[in-house]
């Protein structure tokens, strides 16, 4: 991928480049941090690492992704794979199994502090007794209800903070539908 100089991007590219740069100064300022004697190459690499593909791979990026790689995931909130794999095997993180045996994390589950949305680690439990299924807990998860919680998926509803008890309640339904 070659990069063009900022001043030849389209006006939109820009933009979003000078908006992303004075987030960063924002978030450098709030937690009292500073670009001074840090290394740049290093902070540039761990971004685009933990940034999304810029064109879905397959269907199922396209429907539930984008997603992160345990080693962008490991990178950005520093834990390790064990940990990672704990927190998925207790439910508190969606992690899918490709095809390829690599573990995909969707990225809509995570906030922009890196912690996972609220509710989802009761979600997940209860959708889980319905079928071991992950791929169909994240579509499940990404897909509007007609008339149930506004109109949003349950993964949007959860990631504005909204009471999961409604989530809860339409997967514990699903759940014992997929059970039969």
């Amino acid at each position: 991928m070659s990069v063009m100089p900022l001043d030849s991007q389209p006006p939109e590219e820009t933009e979003r480049v000078q908006a992303l740069m004075a987030e960063l100064q924002g978030e450098l300022h709030r937690q009292h941090k500073t670009l001074h004697g840090a290394n740049l190459s290093k902070l540039a690499k761990t971004m685009a690492h933990v940034a999304p593909d810029a064109e879905p791979r397959n269907e199922m990026d396209r429907l539930v992704g984008p997603f992160y790689s345990t080693a962008s995931l490991e990178e950005w909130l520093g834990i390790s794979r064990q940990a990672l794999d704990q927190r998925v095997r207790a439910r508190k993180l969606l992690g899918c199994m490709a095809t390829d045996r690599v573990r995909l994390y969707p990225s809509w589950q995570f906030t922009d502090r890196g912690l996972v949305i609220p509710g989802l680690d009761r979600v997940l439990p209860v959708l889980a007794a319905g079928v071991d299924a992950p791929w169909t807990w994240a579509l499940w998860l990404v897909s509007a209800i007609p008339d149930e919680l506004e109109g949003l998926s349950p993964a949007e509803w959860l990631a504005k903070g909204r009471d999961p008890v409604p989530v809860i309640t339409l997967a514990r339904q699903d759940a014992a539908i997929w059970a039969v």
